[in-house]
């Protein structure tokens, strides 16, 4: 195993030890700050078509603000199809089917590909650091994905997940801000 690959496994473990400190009502609440933030910020206010996520439950807590600005801005949830994501509009709670990644529910509907057209990128991350780096979870999907976007990124977590430094690869996407509270 490459050294790399050790230091993230270290990261990874750490991240976890610390979700399971935070308790959920904690996350909650940091959830609605963050996504807070997100809404004041210049970028999500002047974007129409934006890349989000449906967040798992040690994530930072994304459904409600999904309900809240579905109807108001265009917003596209990855979806994960074999080894890769696949991008599909979030219309709401009914659009929804069970998901085969981790049980994440995924919107149904038509692949959408004009990935040129997305304006923002609200981005999930294990970790991230000061230089705007971001570590995933280890599968490479966003890794994937990210390189064929030109929106703006904004890496979302929680302050515990946002470090000094993350070991990186040449492959990795650097965000171009960072949201942590």
């Amino acid at each position: 195993m490459e050294a790399i690959d050790i230091q993230k496994k270290k990261i990874r473990k750490f991240i976890r030890e610390e979700k399971l400190k935070l308790p959920e009502d904690e996350r909650f609440k940091r959830s609605v700050d963050i996504l807070q933030q997100l809404e004041n910020h210049p970028r999500f206010q002047q974007s129409e078509l934006i890349l989000i996520f449906w967040s798992m439950k040690d994530e930072v807590h994304t459904h409600s603000f999904l309900e809240k600005w579905h109807r108001k801005k265009k917003l596209l949830l990855p979806c994960v199809e074999g080894q890769h994501l696949k991008l599909r509009l979030y219309q709401g709670l009914e659009s929804m089917k069970a998901g085969d990644f981790f049980g994440i529910p995924e919107p149904t509907g038509p692949e959408f590909l004009n990935y040129h057209e997305i304006e923002l990128g609200i981005i999930p991350g294990v970790a991230f650091d000061k230089q705007q780096n971001r570590m995933g979870r280890g599968k490479a999907y966003y890794d994937q994905l990210l390189p064929g976007l030109s929106a703006y990124l904004i890496g979302i977590c929680f302050s515990f997940q946002y470090l000094d430094k993350v070991p990186t690869d040449i492959h990795d996407v650097k965000m171009h801000e960072i949201v942590c509270g």
